[in-house]
């Protein structure tokens, strides 16, 4: 059955009440299980990024307006904590024609626009 067709069946009124709640609370539980599964682990994941990108300015390994998406690369590990703060695991890299960082970082921030962090851990790659 084809969405087209679902929709003409409802507008004919070819179905029950209870196919249409049926089909609006799996609609309602189809965006739910996006926003929790999909959106907001990108959101979070893009806030670390660039809470990552604030500290390398704030601490000295980079100067700012330096990157662009071909000299760097980093994974990101996120965990939650109960009490809303994440950890985030990171390993950053980073080469141009002057500088070639690579870093093991470990740092706690909080989901808001402050951008607050916490730098846990520290480790220069091998």
């Amino acid at each position: 059955m084809t969405i087209q067709t679902i929709a003409q069946k409802i507008t004919e009124g070819g179905m029950t009440n209870v196919t249409k709640v049926c089909l609006a609370i799996l609609a309602l539980f189809s965006f739910l299980a996006y926003q929790k599964l999909i959106s907001e682990p990108k959101a979070l994941e893009e806030k670390a990024h660039s809470v990552l990108m604030q500290m390398s300015w704030q601490e000295g390994w980079l100067e700012p307006f330096v990157l662009d998406n071909d000299n760097h690369t980093s994974e990101i590990t996120i965990q939650k904590k109960n009490n809303g703060q994440l950890i985030a695991n990171v390993t950053f890299k980073f080469s141009d024609d002057t500088h070639q960082i690579c870093k093991h970082l470990s740092y706690s921030f909080t989901n808001d626009p402050l951008a607050d962090y916490e730098l846990l851990s520290q480790q220069d790659c091998l």
